[in-house]
């Protein structure tokens, strides 16, 4: 638990680093209360994500479990929890703001379709390039092609670019770029920004642990979905974008290397 907690501390000084940079260029305003919200939000989910087991048991009917199903459910619980709350009590947020709505932007369709086929073949040449032949059993290959097209999309979606997005941009609030026909603010930046640490940046039991790799990978694939998200103004596709990236990378390595 401390190295989770040392590691939370040190997502958030990056992320409120570059956003008090920001402010004193003047180039957004900060409002505290949404910044402070922004933090609950993610420290209630990497509990949920740490703590599911305490309450789901999925892993117990999963033999040899590769995946933290548990924690990821309780993740998707917990997002959805929270965003009911701030229906219920701040009520100029609709549920569309988090992206929560079926309605797509219109002309959105094939732009979309570009940027995820372009994510999706970058993930997987990156992964024919670099990535060895795997040695995973009938069984795990079946765990994982079931867990990387279901779970990852559905709990980080809509925390990365549906709550934290809504919370960030009220907190860091900025006028926005127009990039290829998305509104991209500092509040998506920072989001990305905390995507991006929270799979490269990690506190262990030998100290500091930095994956450079691992974090230019995921920048780009955030800004990508980010991108896609304010494009379409919807959850919908970054879901399936998210899912259809890990997989991809996942065929080529079970089946192309």
């Amino acid at each position: 638990m401390q190295s989770i907690i040392i590691s939370f501390g040190m997502w958030w000084a990056a992320v409120l680093i570059i956003a008090l940079l920001v402010v004193t260029m003047r180039a957004a305003k900060f409002n505290t209360g949404w910044f402070l919200a922004a933090i609950l939000i993610f420290a209630f989910t990497v509990t949920a994500n740490n703590l599911g087991g305490d309450f789901i048991s999925l892993n117990d009917y999963i033999p040899d479990t590769r995946f933290n199903w548990d924690g990821k459910l309780a993740e998707i619980l917990i997002v959805l929890t929270m965003v009911i709350f701030l229906k219920i009590f701040v009520r100029s947020i609709k549920l569309s703001d988090h992206g929560f709505t079926m309605r797509q932007t219109e002309g959105s369709f094939v732009p979309m379709m570009v940027m995820t086929m372009l994510l999706v073949g970058a993930m997987s040449a990156l992964t024919f390039a670099f990535s060895g032949p795997s040695q995973a059993s009938t069984a795990q290959i079946v765990e994982t092609l079931a867990f990387q097209s279901t779970l990852p999309g559905l709990s980080e979606e809509p925390l990365f670019r549906g709550l934290l997005l809504t919370a960030l941009s009220m907190a860091v609030v900025s006028r926005g770029v127009n990039v290829f026909g998305a509104q991209i603010g500092w509040g998506g930046v920072l989001a990305t920004l905390l995507f991006t640490v929270a799979h490269g940046i990690y506190w262990g039991e030998s100290g500091l642990q930095i994956s450079a790799d691992a974090m230019i990978i995921t920048s780009f694939l955030g800004f990508g979905l980010l991108w896609i998200r304010q494009r379409t103004g919807s959850l919908i596709m970054p879901i399936i974008a998210h899912n259809l990236i890990n997989v991809s990378s996942n065929i080529v390595e079970f089946f192309v290397i």
